[in-house]
């Protein structure tokens, strides 16, 4: 089951911490945002490990709000 980790807030994604095929643990950072005035951490779901299947994501680009910025699938 994937499980789709989108932007908590509209922002520019500053730095993508991970890449396909990468195992990443519970509450690890995933997406750096900038935001108006802020730097939010954007962090794996709690549980166990996962893997990153696929990165939507590219570093300078700007989000809205709930889009899809990393899909994992638990393992």
């Amino acid at each position: 089951m994937s499980t789709k980790i989108t932007a908590p807030m509209p922002g520019t994604v500053q730095s993508i911490k991970v890449k396909k095929g990468d195992v990443v643990t519970s509450s690890q950072v995933l997406v750096l945002l900038q935001t108006l005035k802020n730097e939010v951490s954007v962090k794996a779901d709690t549980g166990s490990k996962f893997e990153v299947v696929d990165v939507a994501a590219s570093e300078g680009s700007n989000v809205s709000a709930g889009e899809t910025l990393v899909v994992l699938k638990a393992i």
